[in-house]
This record gives structure tokens, sequence and C-alpha cells, in this order.
């Protein structure tokens, strides 16, 4: 019986394991992967897994792998074995996916193993980009510079002349970001509304919410002190742990979008997102900060909890 090693969270915060199970075997219309390289998407793993008190189904430890096809179930002509994909699956030696897009894409060959963990984000990215409407001369902020924030600035930055603004609390976010936008506040050293303010006279015509958690109801709120009248709050931004303000005053006239809202089916933003990836619009070189090995799981997590400063893509590198 062929065993592999898997990320697992057990019951307890931050009680992340490395388990040894059997390699599973592809069915109808699945293909099973061996994987080289998985991206720890700090939002919803932190947020939604890392932090939760009670155990994490293992299916739902990661969702943004690369690999190569190693067997494909009844059913499926394409992909087939040896091909290079992008995989919806947990962190894991080998998993399994749906043959079709969006849960597997081909990958471009000019797109690395690493580079390619980024596409189901950066998938999400060019449809938020597009539910927050924005024009080619609109004045943008987005709020917080994690991945998420990152990989959105980068998206934009590629479909607007308009003023870019990034803010964040943290420096090497803060220096990443000025690669892409146009000014950057460091909202650790000045208020950031009066910041956005002073750029965007009147304010911005949309502002896009990426900061999640805690802080994350801090920034919502700002959000709606910073947009322009007629303009466009964005929330992207999730696991706050409690209800997010809502100004009514200041809100009035202004459109509020929670997440995705876009009649484009996901794998034709999956076919985009490759492109995007594979012409080199995603500095994915400068976002990766750390590499780990499976065995060393807990200890990636925890970096992503306890040295947030330093930590921004961090992989498990496999093989």
């Amino acid at each position: 019986m062929a065993t592999m090693l898997r990320a697992a969270k057990h019951d307890g915060v931050g009680n992340v394991v490395v388990e040894r199970v059997e390699v599973p075997r592809p069915g109808e219309g699945e293909v099973l992967v061996r994987l080289e390289a998985s991206l720890i998407s700090r939002g919803s793993e932190i947020g939604g897994r890392y932090l939760s008190e009670t155990a994490v189904d293992p299916s739902r430890m990661g969702y943004s792998a690369a690999g190569v096809v190693a067997e494909a179930g009844p059913g499926v002509d394409d992909p087939r074995p040896g091909d290079r994909v992008v995989v919806s699956a947990p962190h894991a030696e080998y998993a399994i996916g749906e043959a079709s897009r969006p849960r597997v894409v081909p990958l471009p060959d000019e797109v690395g193993f690493e580079a390619a963990t980024f596409l189901p984000l950066t998938t999400s990215s060019l449809a938020w980009a597009d539910s927050a409407m924005i024009g080619p001369r609109d004045d943008v902020v987005i709020l917080g510079q994690g991945l998420v924030g990152s990989i959105l600035l980068q998206v934009v930055r590629q479909r607007q002349t308009g003023r870019l603004v990034a803010v964040d609390g943290l420096e090497r976010r803060c220096r990443l970001a000025a690669r892409f936008a146009d000014d950057v506040v460091d909202c650790s050293r000045e208020d950031p509304v009066a910041a956005v303010r002073q750029l965007c006279p009147g304010g911005a015509q949309v502002v896009i919410d990426c900061v999640g958690g805690g802080a994350g109801v801090r920034s919502f709120a700002q959000a709606q002190e910073m947009c322009a009248d007629g303009g466009v709050i964005q929330l992207v931004g999730l696991y706050h742990r409690q209800p997010l303000p809502l100004d009514a005053g200041r809100v009035m006239g202004k459109l509020v979008v929670g997440g995705i809202r876009s009649d484009k089916p996901r794998g034709e933003y999956s076919r985009d997102a490759a492109r995007f990836l594979a012409e080199g619009h995603l500095a994915t070189g400068d976002m990766i900060t750390h590499r780990f090995p499976l065995q060393e799981a807990k200890q990636a997590f925890d970096l992503l909890v306890d040295d947030l400063g330093s930590a921004l893509g961090v992989l498990f590198v496999y093989g």
C-alpha cells in the first residue's frame, strides 16, 4: 500500500500536524496529481483553519497547489499523466482533483511550479477587480497588502491609469507595494483616511478592503470614509469574527459590493490568470518569502501568525 504525507488540523487552536495516510486513487472524472509546491493562503487558512478550536477536515487544508498528473481516472482523456497542472487541493504529497476547470488548470510552459501556486488567488483577484467596476481613470485604494491585496494591486495596475493607492502597516509589504502603486500609505505612521483624502480630493472612486481578521473591522470603517460620493466599496477580507460597522451616513449614494459579483465563469477567469502569470505580470518571486518541507507544516503555519512582518508567500515544496 502506497502512503503519503498530508497536513491536518486537529482539535485545538494552532494544532497543525502531519499525517501519513494511503495515497488516494482517482475516481470517475478525476486525476491524481503528484504535488511539487503548494501555497498557504493566510486569510482563509489562518482565519478559517488554524484559529479554529475544533478539528478541520484535511480536504480543507489548502487549495493552491501545482504538480504533475500521476494517474487519470476513468473517463478522463485530458489532462493526461505527465501533464503539468494547477489543482485546487490540500497540502499533501498527492492530491485528487476533478479533471475539468476550474479545479484542475493546465499549466503554461512559461510558469514554474512555485509561481503556479498563485493561480487560484490570481483567478479570484481578476474576478474581484471586475466586480469593483473600476473605470480606466478611477482613483483606486486597496486596503491591506497581504497576498490578496498585493495580487489585486498588480492586477489593477495592469488595467487602469488613475491614481492607485496601497495601504498597509507593515514595512515589508509597503516596500513591495511601492513597486506598483502611485502612493503607499503606511497606516502605522499616519492616519490612512486623512492621507487618502489628501491624495484623492473628495475620496477615491473605488476602495477595495482586503484586510481580514480583527483589523478588518477598523479598515472597513475607514473604507467608508475614504470612498467618494457615488463610489464603490468592495469587501474582500473575511474572518473578522464580529459584525462589521456600516455607517448609513457614509454609505449613502455609494455601492457596497461583497466579494465577487460576475457572470463570467470561473473557468474563464482561470484561463485569464494563467495568461497573466505566463506574461510575467505577477511578481511571484518577490512575493515568496519562505519555503518549507511538508514535514514542517506546523512551523510554516506558526510563522504566519507569529512573524507577519516578514512572511508573505509561504510555500510547501515537495520532492
